[in-house]
């Protein structure tokens, strides 16, 4: 199913309000996958650069499969490129944008191993005000 961003919309967003995964929105979208290098410098980690950029230690791997035994604590050397995701689970995608999600509807039975994610629940208040409790 083809969609168009609009303002405010990131990776996180879309996910949520598709009851989808970021992951997934990628995998349909080459356009989410473009990357930047990043050049390491001395003593940094795999670990220090994920969280410097504001990246799962596990998309920072994806984007860098040939370092996906390399341990997260260890230096790699200085001056190793790493590709960083351009968009990123906040990153704001340019509205008007078009974008593929999937198209599941309830009665839609899924691929095998596909799941629906749902956003999260909006709490609201056990009793609201000026009612009596039952019971």
């Amino acid at each position: 199913q083809a969609i168009t961003a609009v303002e405010g919309d990131s990776l996180a967003v879309l996910a949520g309000r598709h009851g989808t995964t970021e992951a997934k929105l990628r995998s349909l979208n080459p356009v989410l996958q473009q990357s930047e290098a990043y050049l390491t410098a001395e003593g940094e980690t795999l670990s220090s650069v994920a969280s410097a950029q504001n990246l799962s230690l596990s998309l920072l791997r994806e984007f860098n499969s040939e370092l996906s035994s390399w341990p997260s604590t260890e230096p790699l050397p200085a001056g190793t490129t790493l590709l960083l995701p351009v968009y990123r689970s906040t990153t704001p995608i340019p509205a008007g944008l078009q974008l593929l999600v999937p198209g599941y509807l309830p009665s839609t039975l899924l691929p095998a191993g596909e799941w629906i994610y749902l956003p999260v629940r909006r709490s609201a208040p056990a009793v609201e005000e000026g009612l009596e409790p039952l019971g």
